[in-house]
């Protein structure tokens, strides 16, 4: 009989040899390998009350100033608990547990539906050039930037969608160089029109066109700051990464040239994530009750997928910091439109700051 110990050696031999083979492999070909996505622990009763609210308290440390805002608190940890028990019910390849942010309200970080018409739909190519790998992960390359936290400030989930998207079609350009360049998504914040209260990546693309040109910074010119400030005028003048051209839409309910788009480099999607709050990890098959009428309310960044696992899915890296889910990350089954992934993908165009002699 094999000993653990052998087994462990024999795992993580394993696990070297992939590293040292990662290390030869062209950027492109590192792109379809995977991140192994740790099989999530069966699932506990999830269920709100004030005795285990009070045992979460003790848990996590947590202390409030007053009466109030130990109710509000309360409040938020028994809908995230209700939607979580929600979401397990309908997700046997996922797993939702009460963490350590529980009573925090997950906002809407898009406007309610009424208030923005979508722009007309860019129809992509029909033929597509050539087959898509079985698995894709642009994190494993370097293309994608780290995880944000929008803390408070919702809406700005949007404004790191898109910079994220823009930062990483700018590396695999070759705009910024062989560094991938991350832009400030605290510009869009601070220069843009109520991004911490909702808005669309179009509205986030075509204010930073008419205010800056389309001059977005580098977020070491304007850092993140988790909240909405006045535009600095003088940050303005920082170091741009690059010009953002406008977006463009892909055809909705497409799985196929997303697929194809996604092997290109990371999308940004918009997503019915308000049950997703005590999401730990797994994939995500069926998007619970979500928002009224089943509409988006955020916004995030496919930054790949894979094919091979069982079931097949979607990689999407999300703003509610890197402690949250997987690494930041939530995983949607594929083969049906998941929360809404299919709704309206959209990339972001770019340009070098100074255009080459070669550039038409």
């Amino acid at each position: 009989m094999t000993s653990p110990v052998h087994v462990a050696v024999v795992v993580a031999a394993i696990a070297v040899s992939a590293v040292c083979r990662a290390q030869d492999d062209t950027p492109g070909d590192l792109a379809h390998a995977h991140f192994l996505h740790e099989v999530p622990p069966p699932p506990v009763p999830l269920i709100a009350s004030e005795a285990g609210f009070e045992e979460w308290q003790r848990k996590h440390r947590r202390a409030y100033d007053d009466g109030a805002a130990a109710s509000a608190a309360y409040a938020a940890y028994a809908d995230n608990v209700g939607a979580a028990a929600r979401m397990q019910r309908v997700n046997p390849h996922a797993t939702f547990a009460v963490g350590r942010r529980a009573d925090v309200r997950f906002e809407r970080a898009l406007p309610w539906p009424k208030r923005h018409r979508p722009p007309a739909v860019t129809e992509p190519p029909r033929d597509l050039p050539r087959p898509t790998p079985p698995h894709v992960d642009w994190r494993a390359v370097g293309a994608v930037v780290p995880v944000a936290d929008v803390g408070a400030c919702a809406g700005a989930a949007v404004a790191f969608t898109v910079t994220t998207v823009a930062s990483a079609a700018a590396k695999l350009r070759g705009i910024s160089g062989k560094e991938l360049v991350a832009a400030s998504a605290q510009q869009l914040v601070d220069c843009g029109r109520r991004e911490c209260h909702g808005t669309t990546p179009d509205a986030v693309v075509q204010s930073l066109l008419a205010n800056n040109g389309g001059l977005l910074l580098t977020n070491k010119s304007y850092p993140w700051r988790r909240t909405s400030q006045a535009c600095d005028s003088k940050r303005i003048g920082g170091v741009a990464a690059y010009r953002v051209t406008g977006t463009r839409r892909f055809n909705p309910d497409d799985e196929a040239d997303l697929e194809y788009q996604v092997s290109q480099g990371p999308v940004g999607v918009t997503v019915r994530a308000a049950d997703w709050g005590l999401y730990e990890g797994g994939v995500i098959s069926e998007c619970g009750r979500g928002s009224p009428g089943g509409k988006a309310d955020y916004v995030a960044t496919i930054v790949g997928y894979n094919n091979a696992a069982n079931p097949p899915h979607w990689i999407l890296q999300h703003s509610w910091g890197a402690e949250w889910g997987i690494g930041g990350a939530v995983l949607l089954a594929k083969g049906q439109n998941t929360c809404g992934v299919l709704d309206a993908p959209f990339t972001v165009g770019v340009e070098p700051v100074v255009p080459t002699l070669d550039d038409d």
